[in-house]
């Protein structure tokens, strides 16, 4: 059932270059190429010390964010303004590994925390209603990321390493109560979960040990569960589903190689991979040791696209990558950016991205432009409460 990927390694020519990244080419030819551009229409800066954006997931006209430390804010989006509504202090320092919206209950999200536990919180009351943890072993065990099935009643959390044991535990939403759990299939930190966005049967998992695993929970044993596997041979970072435009699915990956995958789900193979260099030549610029992949996500037309950027410069460059006929093509630029960004969801319906990253920002990004008597400028900066810099 292992599948073992025969994927050429590349040697990354950015670690030895200590030329600063730039355009590959002139910036007229990447406005030429990078067709859609999005500004920058409000930030809003939500910590007061040095704390990351991980985290976001939106539902609605509602927005939550999870910190590099406790924090969870929750935001009204009313066009192009953002307004804070509640932040909630979790029950101690342990980092955020998640955050998730039900899908039905759209005034009920989940937070998950790394020292073993995962809060159901309801906006409309500013609280947390009740916590899911796993204390049968006499203390909790570490989490490292979640999500919940397509019609909310199952959250699947994946662990740390444990005594040469790895472990994924199913919660049941409603009875919040510890179902099971697999232990057999990874071998090391499971660093992603990805319930299939239709089926809440299907199951995907990724891990430090270079396995992206794919399950059938309905199954009753986890070896009849575990449809396949495939070993990537490098530490998998995210993982997301895909709809085919000619029917079935794709499986998407990075890795923290920066490397790019796309995967069949009916015949479990490798479609194309992108490296670090591949995705820097196509962002263009010229210091892969500077970009790299952030996040990935599809349309409803069954499009795939990949966010990317450089470090450089606190983060100036950020663009979208579409991928189509096995190829990755350049299609949008962000103007304005001013940090690394680490997470961010897009909103097909409105057209707009929101972006978290090092600076502790959240940024709105649509493509109205914000100001014409400069060519590329945004609103100002908004600073929440204190008017203090996070950073």
């Amino acid at each position: 059932m292992l599948e073992k990927l025969n994927l050429e390694e590349t040697v990354d020519k950015g670690v030895a270059d200590d030329t600063p990244d730039s355009n590959s080419v002139s910036q007229e030819e990447v406005d030429k190429v990078f067709t859609q551009k999005f500004y920058l229409q409000t930030e809003e800066a939500v910590s007061l010390q040095k704390s990351y954006v991980l985290h976001l997931d939106k539902v609605g006209k509602s927005l939550v964010a999870g910190m590099s430390g406790p924090q969870v804010h929750v935001f009204d989006i009313s066009g192009s303004s953002l307004t804070k509504t509640h932040s909630c202090e979790l029950k101690n320092e342990a980092g955020i590994c998640g955050l998730r919206f039900l899908h039905k209950d759209t005034n009920v999200f989940l937070s998950g925390q790394t020292c073993g536990s995962i809060f159901l919180h309801d906006k409309r009351g500013n609280t947390i209603v009740a916590t899911l943890e796993d204390t049968k072993s006499g203390s909790r065990k570490p989490f490292t990321a979640f999500d919940v099935n397509a019609n909310d009643r199952v959250i699947c959390v994946g662990t740390e390493q444990i005594l040469h044991d790895v472990f994924l535990l199913f919660f049941d939403v409603r009875q919040r109560k510890l179902l099971g759990g697999y232990w057999e299939s990874h071998e090391d930190d499971v660093t992603c979960i990805q319930f299939h966005p239709r089926d809440p049967n299907v199951l995907a998992s990724g891990s430090t040990d270079g396995l992206i695993n794919v399950f059938n929970i309905s199954q009753s044993t986890e070896s009849d569960a575990l449809d396949y596997c495939l070993n990537t041979e490098k530490t998998v970072q995210k993982i997301n589903w895909h709809q085919r435009e000619k029917g079935g699915d794709l499986v998407s990956s990075i890795m923290d190689t920066n490397d790019f995958h796309i995967y069949s789900a009916e015949d479990n193979q490798l479609l194309t991979g992108f490296s670090r260099e591949n995705i820097t030549e196509r962002l263009l610029r010229n210091s892969s040791i500077d970009c790299s992949a952030i996040g990935c996500h599809s349309s409803a037309a069954k499009g795939i696209f990949l966010m990317a950027g450089s470090n450089y410069h606190n983060g100036e460059c950020l663009r979208i990558l579409e991928y189509s006929d096995q190829e990755l093509h350049p299609r949008a630029n962000f103007i304005g950016n001013h940090q690394i960004v680490r997470s961010y969801i897009y909103e097909e319906n409105d057209d707009l991205y929101v972006t978290g990253g090092e600076n502790g920002i959240i940024s709105l990004w649509n493509q109205q432009q914000t100001k014409t008597d400069e060519k590329y400028t945004a609103v100002e900066r908004h600073k929440s409460h204190h008017n203090v810099k996070p950073y």
